[in-house]
């Protein structure tokens, strides 16, 4: 998934997940204590955040790969409040996965979901692609294991299987050993009542997630 992906991706699609993350940076307090905890066992490119079919490994350096990207939610059984903060995790991943596809900042919509360094780490790695000509292609799926919230901050615990590299304008995969999947550690905050965004995440690779 890119540096994304290791290095902030260490929330890609460095490429993709993780990296499925211009220049500015979107605004960064707490409520009673409640919990949302649960566990769960012309480029053409079109996002999707819908249920698919299984995951597939990264595509190999060198290979050709299609111009598209998407991510899916997979595993996610919490509840409640909880839940909203699962939803804008996917969300989070499905601008962040855009704009490393297109190489380019929706700012606008990155702002709706992310905050702080899950908002710069996006506009810094589109800025690599740019300067690469390189974009991100492939998919990724979430599964959120748990989600904790207290007062106005939540922390989130994901494992995201990842199809996501980086190909060059020809599409040919330039990113080697991009990761199958990754743990992943986001925190959230409550930017209006019963809104959230993202304002830091990491990805660490791991050989896959439980089943």
């Amino acid at each position: 998934m890119g540096r994304a992906t290791v290095a902030a991706l260490a929330l890609t699609l460095g490429a993709v997940l993780t990296g499925c993350s211009s220049s500015g940076q979107a605004g960064d307090d707490f409520r009673p204590a409640t919990s949302g905890e649960s566990e769960s066992p012309s480029p053409t490119a079109t996002p999707s955040t819908s249920d698919s079919a299984s995951p597939s490994p990264p595509p190999g350096f060198g290979q050709q790969a299609e111009n598209s990207f998407a991510v899916h939610p997979r595993r996610i059984t919490v509840t409640g409040e909880g839940r909203v903060v699962a939803d804008t995790l996917v969300d989070y991943m499905t601008a962040r996965l855009a704009a490393f596809n297109a190489a380019e900042v929706d700012r606008g919509a990155l702002a709706r979901v992310a905050r702080a360094d899950a908002f710069n780490d996006v506009q810094s790695y589109v800025a690599d692609l740019q300067r690469t000509k390189h974009h991100t292609v492939g998919e990724v799926w979430v599964d959120v294991r748990r989600v904790r919230i207290r007062g106005g901050t939540a922390t989130a615990r994901s494992c995201m299987p990842n199809s996501t590299a980086d190909a060059d304008r020809g599409g040919r995969i330039v990113e080697q050993n991009s990761a199958p999947a990754y743990d992943v550690h986001a925190r959230a905050r409550e930017v209006t009542p019963g809104t959230w965004a993202i304002v830091d995440i990491s990805f660490d690779g791991v050989p896959g997630c439980p089943g």
